[in-house]
Formats: C-alpha cells, sequence, structure tokens
C-alpha cells in the first residue's frame, strides 16, 4: 500500500495529501480484497468440516488464519493510509533539501553531474598504466558481473558433471 502511494508521487505526479491517499486506497482496494476471498473462500470448508475425525487440527487453524486475514485486511485499508497521511512525508522542500544533502554526503552524482551539482568533467581511463596495461583491481563492475557469472556457470557444470 505504501510503495503504491509513493509511486503515485514520483511517477504521476499525484500531490502529496488526502486525495493521495484516498485514490491509492481505491485503486488497492480491489487486489487486496480479491486476495482476501480467494483465500477466505479456501478455508471455509475447514472452518465447516473441521470436527471430523482426524482434521482436528485444521479447524482452530483455519479459524486463526481467517482472523488473521481480517485483521490484517482491515489494518491495510484503513490503518495504514491514516497513518501514511500523518507521518508519511515531510514538507517538499525538507525533502529535497534532505535528498541533496544525503546524496552529496553519499557521493551520488546528481542528473549527470557531480555530488556538488557541477557539471561533470569528461574523464580519460586512469585504469590503465603506463604500458596500456589495465592496473590491478581496475576492472568495470560489469566486468566483475561478467567474471563472476561466468565463474558461477563453470562451478555449476563441474558439479553436474557436463
Amino acid at each position: 500500500m505504501i510503495s503504491h502511494f509513493q509511486h503515485l508521487e514520483r511517477e504521476e505526479g499525484e500531490p502529496f495529501g488526502l486525495a493521495l491517499v484516498i485514490r491509492g486506497a481505491q485503486e488497492r482496494l480491489s487486489p487486496i480484497m480479491m486476495t482476501v476471498l480467494a483465500t477466505a473462500l479456501a478455508l471455509v470448508p475447514l472452518v465447516i468440516y473441521g470436527s471430523r475425525p482426524g482434521q482436528e487440527i485444521e479447524n482452530p487453524m483455519a479459524i486463526v488464519i481467517l482472523g488473521g486475514l481480517a485483521t490484517s485486511t482491515l489494518l491495510n485499508l484503513f490503518v495504514v493510509p491514516a497513518l501514511y497521511l500523518r507521518f508519511g512525508r515531510s514538507t517538499g522542500r525538507e525533502r529535497s533539501e534532505s535528498a541533496l544533502m544525503n546524496s552529496r554526503r553519499l557521493g551520488v552524482e546528481l542528473n549527470g553531474n557531480d555530488r556538488f551539482g557541477r557539471p561533470r568533467a569528461p574523464t580519460r581511463d586512469r585504469s590503465r598504466t603506463a604500458a596500456g596495461h589495465r592496473a590491478a583491481g581496475s576492472q568495470s563492475v560489469e566486468q566483475q558481473a561478467r567474471r563472476r557469472g561466468r565463474r558461477l556457470v563453470q562451478r555449476t557444470r563441474q558439479r553436474s558433471g557436463h
């Protein structure tokens, strides 16, 4: 539910507020209810016929599951939206300043700029030595991932005997 609220804010540009929470809750109502009803319908026979010999554990288990399902549905449909509306987000200015400070602190680049907001200068490949050889430990992330993938495939083949 919360991730859907955040999706509406980020991707669809819905401003934070009561309208966002109502729209998000309405859009998630159908999938939540379908899941709840499908699960409840599967458990109803266990509740009704749970007193048969050999099924003594199924009846209490089904009752507990149905109770938890009802409780979590009510919490998800009513309490989570109210809490998100109350605690979900700081004001836009505070949030953007916080994001900018975190990105600077972590050294994350924003929109092709360096961590201080300046346009990034083109960089030359410093991973090669004067002789033109690649320096130790200077593989790109993609190259490292490819090597790990190849090693994993080789180990899997060796274990399976191919």
